[in-house]
């Protein structure tokens, strides 16, 4: 299903999670920094930079794959396609769910437009966004969009503030070129900010049954082992509710912080001859997150993701020939070629005694695709009833190295995170 770029307006639609406004079997969920989504409850529940989403995101022809990535603003866009289901040779990168292809606004030639929205919410929430298209002569045009919006945080943490507020800016710039008239051309570059609060955690305590008595852990630490199996089954209580909880109003020890940076540059090339139109679709993205993520409530202490980098570019070009002949036939083939540098690091931090409880760092992920497709779709009764069969062909390879840091308890070193080649670290190369 396709939804223009005046129903996002319309709707309000800003990011990935208000499409579940437009698609109601499409779900969101937003676990610390990444997010989730599922199609028709199919989903990949790790968000680990071991593993690739279930579902593929696309713009423009880009392919993303982290999710963090994912909760980059939507502005200025033609139309957003969501696809249920298993895609098979198209959009077939591990693609068990199904896929979301944004498509954003194009110049235009030969035409002066353009528009400008200005909303304001509860929450103090405000958003501003505009494109303006300008035509450079009879082949060239250039079109500037931009976005901000920001708000409020939607709950009360006591001394330290509210939380989940947010502020995002984003600027596009695209410019096409129609030489002739079987060569046509786009290129993109776009910039987009988020710099909001990760989302607020209510902790509950799953155990209460005393102290540990390792040394190590003299600050007073309760044991998440649970000593009455009839109350508790593996740390989790039995009837386990939230009533009587405030959920728009407890205190938090820290709100966390998060930033991502993100400068995208795309393109597309393509040409028409006798045997069809053949197509270039390139994208490069680089992603720059910093944040804290406090882990509020689950203990006596509170625990925070401290010194939390996620670093990764992204680069993927596909190549496809394509072709609707007389009879109604159609085909396309091509390849496909995706490669990520991933570079994060963070450390689990407790408040009291003041120590790194771990810290890793993963400073050399590398993540490459190349995969053949082709297709055909044959018209059996007209337009009305086809048959399309396609094959894709995939090849993913995956390679880092793991670098592990225990406890630092006691060592006049826990406020400050082990330094990268430092001694004590466990190296694995899975």
């Amino acid at each position: 299903r396709a939804f223009t770029g005046d129903d996002l307006i319309k709707t309000g639609v800003s990011d990935v999670n208000g499409l579940t406004r437009l698609a109601p079997d499409l779900n969101v969920t937003n676990d610390t920094i990444f997010t989730k989504i599922s199609v028709r409850g199919v989903s990949s529940q790790d968000v680990s930079e071991a593993s690739d989403p279930a579902l593929t995101i696309g713009i423009d022809g880009e392919y993303i794959n982290r999710p963090v990535a994912l909760n980059a603003s939507f502005f200025d866009l033609q139309r957003i396609e969501v696809l249920r289901g298993p895609q098979g040779t198209l959009y077939g990168r591990n693609a068990t769910a199904g896929a979301i292809n944004i498509i954003a606004a194009k110049p235009e030639l030969g035409k002066t437009t353009g528009f400008l929205t200005l909303g304001y919410g509860n929450f103090d929430a405000k958003k501003a966004e505009g494109a303006v298209n300008i035509p450079l002569g009879d082949t060239l045009a250039v079109r500037v969009a931009g976005m901000h919006t920001d708000h409020k945080g939607y709950r009360k943490h006591g001394a330290v503030g509210r939380g989940e507020d947010q502020n995002v800016d984003a600027a596009r710039l695209a410019i096409a070129w129609e030489p002739t008239e079987n060569v046509r051309t786009y290129l993109a570059g776009e910039y987009v900010n988020v710099d909001q609060l990760p989302p607020s955690q209510y902790g509950i305590l799953v155990a209460q049954n005393g102290v540990l008595t390792n040394p190590a852990y003299a600050s007073g630490v309760i044991d998440a082992i649970p000593s009455t199996p009839a109350l508790e089954n593996n740390g989790i209580p039995a009837n386990l509710t939230f009533s009587g909880i405030n959920t728009r109003n407890f205190p938090l020890g820290d709100l966390g912080n998060f930033n991502s940076e993100q400068f995208a540059l795309r393109g597309r090339i393509e040409v028409d001859f006798d045997l069809g139109t053949l197509a270039y679709l390139g994208g490069y993205r680089d992603n720059d997150t910093n944040s804290a993520l406090p882990l509020n409530g689950y203990l006596p202490a509170t625990f925070t993701f401290r010194n939390n980098k996620l670093n990764s570019e992204t680069q993927s070009h596909e190549l496809r020939l394509s072709n609707t002949l007389d009879n109604g036939l159609f085909y396309q083939l091509g390849g496909f070629y995706f490669r990520e540098k991933v570079d994060l690091s963070r450390g689990l931090y407790l408040e009291l005694p003041k120590a790194f409880l771990n810290y890793f760092y993963r400073p050399d992920i590398l993540s490459r695709s190349k995969a053949a497709f082709g297709q055909v779709t044959v018209p059996v009764a007209g337009p009305e009833l086809t048959v399309t069969g396609g094959l894709r062909y995939t090849d993913d390879t995956k390679s880092a190295t793991f670098y592990n840091y225990g406890p630092r308890f006691g060592r006049g070193e826990g406020t400050t995170p082990p330094a990268f080649g430092s001694a004590g670290a466990t190296i694995l190369n899975p």
